[in-house]
């Protein structure tokens, strides 16, 4: 269905015509909507109240969509950071919520809360070329990290080093030590409250392999947490 967006609320595009059509935002959008009264939109139908004369309908981000909202923003220019997870971080950019994958921001292995924080601005911010009915941006020029870490040949089974916690699932976490590849470390049950993303620890080698794939794996185990 579509329709001439009249007014809009801090949730829902409105939409007047013989009935009156209450349209729900997509969660996964943060969109200044107000760019969007008096243009025509996309939507589905949910529900339809002919009792009190009005529609329940949910905009529908199809990718014609996508390019009007794409063609509305300031491409090529400055986002602000609004929130980092693992994968990568949502920018704000004029009002409007995109996203962004780590390596969308930096050619090697490096995750944006390594470099960056909320609030942080990042320049020269550009849609990813591939149509998705999603706002994805990526940099002009990608960055490269911090060159932190060890290198392969100085690997050794048994030997301590010191990394970074970059990812923590149920029964174990992925520390980053070495420039291009993270280790699969156990977390002893003493330490497991104190660890968290971001943590300094002290890793030793249980498992070293030769890296010569992705699917070479390192192991180890935290043996202690740096504290500043």
């Amino acid at each position: 269905m579509y329709g001439h967006c009249d007014e809009v609320d801090e949730n829902v595009f409105i939409v007047k015509s013989n009935k009156r059509v209450i349209l729900k935002d997509d969660s996964k959008y943060d969109i200044d909507k107000k760019k969007y009264i008096g243009k025509t939109v996309n939507y589905t139908i949910e529900k339809i109240d002919d009792k009190n004369n009005f529609i329940l309908g949910k905009i529908e981000y199809s990718e014609n969509t996508m390019k009007a909202i794409k063609k509305d923003l300031y491409c090529n220019g400055p986002g602000k950071i609004q929130k980092i997870l693992d994968w990568g971080a949502y920018i704000n950019i004029n009002g409007t919520q995109v996203k962004a994958l780590n390596k969308d921001i930096f050619i090697d292995n490096t995750r944006i809360f390594e470099v960056f924080k909320k609030g942080d601005i990042i320049e020269n911010l550009k849609f990813k070329s591939k149509e998705k009915s999603v706002l994805e941006v990526e940099l002009e020029f990608k960055l490269v990290g911090p060159k932190v870490g060890i290198t392969k040949e100085e690997l050794k089974k048994g030997n301590e080093y010191e990394g970074t916690v970059r990812t923590i699932m149920p029964t174990a976490c992925f520390v980053y030590i070495l420039n291009e590849r993270d280790v699969i470390c156990s977390i002893p049950d003493q330490l497991e409250e104190d660890i968290d993303r971001g943590s300094k620890v002290i890793v030793k080698l249980t498992t070293v392999s030769s890296l010569k794939s992705e699917n070479d794996k390192l192991r180890g185990k935290i043996v202690k947490i740096i504290t500043e």
